[in-house]
Formats: structure tokens, sequence, C-alpha cells
């Protein structure tokens, strides 16, 4: 087995959500994901899922190549659940993105709120606000970084 791995860089412009299972501060609905020194991460399977949707549009206008499956995972329906879908095995296996900006002024920096408006009253809709941490608070950017591990049996299935 031969394995390569690439460093991939790429800046992101806030806000985004990358939700944590954490519990957050009092009133806060979802908490943005971090990692052990409470600096925004975003897991490798988002990163991946985003890559493969924007390679998906480019591939309207041409064929994929045979081994997209293998690189991204087959395509998997998300409103659909199948009982057994198994392990399944990729060529290329995706770490978590990391970044050291971590600078948040305060706990309220990221917060942002979101309504819906009940048509009828319009008033907020009953169980209709929630309080969102963003990882990273609106306009600001910030540089993450991963790698990415190529998989094959030999430099022949690399190159592919």
């Amino acid at each position: 087995m031969i394995e390569c791995d690439i460093k991939l860089v790429f800046e992101v412009e806030g806000p985004y959500l990358s939700r944590s299972s954490s519990t957050g501060g009092y009133g806060v609905d979802a908490v943005a994901l971090r990692d052990a020194a409470g600096c925004p991460l975003l897991p490798g399977s988002h990163v991946r899922g985003r890559i493969r949707e924007a390679l998906q549009e480019l591939w309207k206008h041409a064929p994929p190549p045979a081994q997209a499956a293998q690189w991204f995972g087959p395509e998997v329906a998300r409103d659909e659940v199948e009982a057994d879908q198994g392990l399944r095995r990729l060529a290329w296996l995706w770490s978590d993105f990391t970044t050291a900006d971590c600078a948040q002024t305060s706990v309220y920096d990221g917060l942002l709120t979101r309504i819906k408006i009940d048509e009828r009253t319009g008033s907020v809709q009953r169980g209709s606000l929630l309080v969102v941490e963003c990882g990273v608070p609106a306009g600001r950017r910030v540089r993450f970084s991963g790698t990415v591990t190529l998989a094959a049996d030999d430099e022949a299935g690399l190159r592919e």
C-alpha cells in the first residue's frame, strides 16, 4: 500500500455553522464545533462533501471520472436511510480541518439569532427562535488546513 499526503489550505468567510453536539451557554441552541484548544473545526467529511458538490456542478458538462465514487465515496440520498449501508471504503481519507486563528474577543462574537415569522400573526412562530454560535463571526476570514491522504496498491493506482 502506498500513501501520499496532500495538505490543503483554504480560507472561509464567516458566518458558517459546523455544529457541535456539546451544550452551549445559557440560551445558545446550536454550538459551533471546536477543537480541544477552542478553535473552530471543520470536519473532513463536510469539506469532502462541499468539494464533491462543486465538482458535480462541473461534471454536468462532462462525465465524471470513473474513480469519483472511490475518491469521495458513493453518492447517498440524504432523504433515504438504508438499514445496512455497511462501511464505505475511500481511496482518499480526509482529516479534519483546523485553524490556529481562534481569537474570539467575547462569547457573543459569533452569536446569530434566527427566527421564523408566523404569517397569520406576524410574530415569531412558537418554538422558532434559534440562537446559533458561529465558529467564525460574520465578515471575518479564517484559514483552515488539513490533509487528504491518497492510498493505492501501487504507483500507477496513485496516479489514477
